[in-house]
């Protein structure tokens, strides 16, 4: 048998790693759940492809979320969590997060074709392809969760591996599309606005995802760390100062939901779409003034210097007397 006053330490530990968990689980939902409506509202503006999955990605991380403000409940309410709830809670958790980062891989393979199929890729329709990937991919993350139960090391290195591999993808497309928009402003006159305007928008997302798995991968890095250093499913051998515990628990616990945090806030202020409508949220509309009747003895100078009579009659006279005078001076070779 232990020491029972670190038994009593513990609790009270624990005690307090729930309350602080459940109010950052709660603004990472509210956070993101705001970033889900503001997506779903901007769905018009992206290709529908990268529509789909962005939403169904934010969704599994509204759900890996939600399980863990679950666990966290359950533990400040009842003191200690079931030990099949807890391994329902963190299997269906492992599944989500695994889940998420297949569709974060997704997102970066839909920029590749859109980057390499560039002229016919926004004419073409993939959505099906994504939808049907998703079940797809749910049996995968689920054969991943039996080979490697949560918690092992082994998935942590994966999730580490594939967003490494995600990250380095994404910069090479973004120099591949840089390289290519500015080649075609300096030498290929034959590219339309259109396809500069794909080129550039390619740039714009693919920045979004890096922000994005940057800083979902910061977050894993850090909760790897907790793990590694204050594992709460068991009662630790010693205690030696635990107001410094607590202390270095809350600073790294902060710095890893505060990079998940920046996902959303990064989006509404780096993707125009989505800061556009965040702002028309915020800001009041606008009354419109009641319009003036203009009179025949309004008028304004014209870039000539001359009065311009901005009456009915005087108005539609001068035009029409520059329409006399254009017709007349135009050459006969014109």
């Amino acid at each position: 048998m232990g020491d029972p006053s670190l038994y009593e330490e513990f609790a009270k530990f624990r005690l307090l790693v729930s309350k602080y968990d459940i109010l950052a689980r709660i603004i990472s939902i509210t956070l993101f759940s705001l970033l889900f409506a503001v997506h779903l509202k901007s769905l018009k503006s992206f290709h529908s492809t990268f529509g789909f999955i962005f939403a169904v990605t934010v969704v599994g991380i509204l759900v890996y979320q939600t399980l863990w403000l679950v666990f966290s409940t359950l533990l400040l309410r009842d003191g200690s969590v079931d030990e099949s709830k807890m391994n329902v809670i963190e299997h269906i958790s492992a599944i989500s997060y695994s889940f998420v980062q297949s569709n974060l891989f997704l997102l970066v393979a839909e920029r590749f074709f859109a980057t390499i199929f560039w002229f016919k890729y926004e004419k073409t329709r993939t959505l099906c392809l994504a939808i049907l990937y998703q079940p797809f991919t749910i049996g995968v993350c689920e054969l991943i969760g039996i080979v490697y139960p949560p918690g092992t090391d082994m998935l942590a290195y994966l999730s580490i591996f594939w967003s490494t591999v995600d990250l380095v993808a994404i910069t090479a497309l973004i120099c591949f599309n840089k390289r290519k928009l500015l080649n075609s402003n300096r030498t290929n006159l034959e590219f339309s606005l259109s396809s500069r305007y794909q080129l550039v928008e390619n740039i714009r997302l693919l920045r979004v995802c890096y922000l994005f798995i940057f800083c979902d991968t910061l977050g894993s890095c850090v909760d790897s760390f907790i793990h590694f250093l204050f594992d709460l499913n068991r009662i630790p051998s010693i205690i030696d100062t635990p107001i410094l515990t607590i202390i270095t628990f809350m600073i790294l616990h902060l710095l890893s939901c505060g990079s998940r945090w920046l996902i959303p806030i990064l989006m509404w202020l780096k993707q125009p779409v989505y800061k556009k409508k965040v702002c028309a949220c915020f800001k009041p509309n606008k009354t419109t003034c009641p319009s003036r009747q203009i009179s025949p003895n309004d008028g304004i100078r014209n870039v000539l210097g001359r009065k311009l009579e901005l009456g009915q009659m005087e108005q539609g006279a001068y035009f029409k007397q520059l329409a006399t005078k254009w017709n007349s001076s135009k050459s006969p070779s014109l």
